[in-house]
């Protein structure tokens, strides 16, 4: 096995284990190819696959930090993006709502009468205020009157 790949295991191995708990940050470069009696460019390769992966993600001046538990959202389902997120230490939020009125496609799914309004809105799922999703969404203005009366408290 490449050296690469045998310092990916065992960083892997310890994600894994829960020994490098998700928003850990790692040792600095130097260290760690100490740790693992390599040079640093060996290192990086094993952390590029890391991060490739999801496991690791890198930021600027500030170093190599484990990668937030997965999550997964399954967008038939209904649920508010402000509570779904908050176990994986994320946060949702609008970033666009408008009131319009619906074409055709969405009007049939939704069983608007014609001329139906809709409400369509964009928002940004963060974790560790890193982006991770995006989620543009329809909703019916019958069950959802809120978020209109939000809208216009903020225009």
């Amino acid at each position: 096995m490449m050296q690469f790949m045998a310092i990916r295991q065992q960083l892997l191995a310890q994600i894994d284990r829960g020994l490098l708990a998700p928003g850990k940050k790692l040792p600095g470069e130097r260290q760690l190819a100490e740790t693992f009696s390599t040079t640093r460019v060996t290192l990086r390769e094993a952390l590029a696959v890391l991060e490739a992966e999801g496991r690791l993600y890198r930021r600027d001046r500030r170093g190599w930090f484990v990668a937030p538990t997965p999550c997964s959202y399954d967008p038939t389902q209904l649920s508010d993006w402000h509570s779904y997120f908050v176990p994986y230490g994320g946060q949702f939020a609008w970033l666009t709502q408008t009131k319009k009125m619906a074409d055709a496609a969405i009007s049939d799914q939704m069983q608007l009468p014609p001329f139906g309004q809709v409400y369509e809105g964009e928002g940004l799922v963060c974790i560790e205020q890193l982006p991770v999703g995006f989620v543009r969404t329809f909703l019916h203005p019958d069950f959802f009157p809120a978020v209109w009366e939000l809208v216009i408290r903020r225009g």
